[in-house]
């Protein structure tokens, strides 16, 4: 599995505004108007996640979800799993209102 360049980072990041890279991992902080759309949010990229067979980090504090990806078989490294993942998950938050 090829672990993306830090180089391969900054160029897939400036397309992906959501998304920091920091300690070997995609980050990204959501915001939602309450924890009910936070959760519905959750809800549905958990099944992202689960049909890719592939699990962020997640954290939620009543409106705020906080994600991290890495690909653990990929020595905890970012991989093209993670970018893909990462890129569905910010088009679901376009679905939440």
């Amino acid at each position: 599995m090829h672990i993306l360049t830090r180089q391969e980072i900054e160029t897939w990041l400036q397309s992906h505004s959501d998304w920091s890279f920091k300690d070997d991992q995609l980050i990204a902080d959501f915001k939602f108007s309450d924890f009910t759309h936070a959760f519905s949010f959750l809800s549905m990229i958990a099944i992202e996640m689960q049909q890719a067979n592939h699990h962020a980090t997640i954290t939620n504090t009543y409106n705020e979800v906080n994600l991290k990806l890495s690909t653990h078989d990929a020595e905890n490294k970012v991989t093209k799993k993670d970018t893909d993942l990462a890129a569905t998950i910010s088009k679901r938050k376009g679905q939440i209102t």
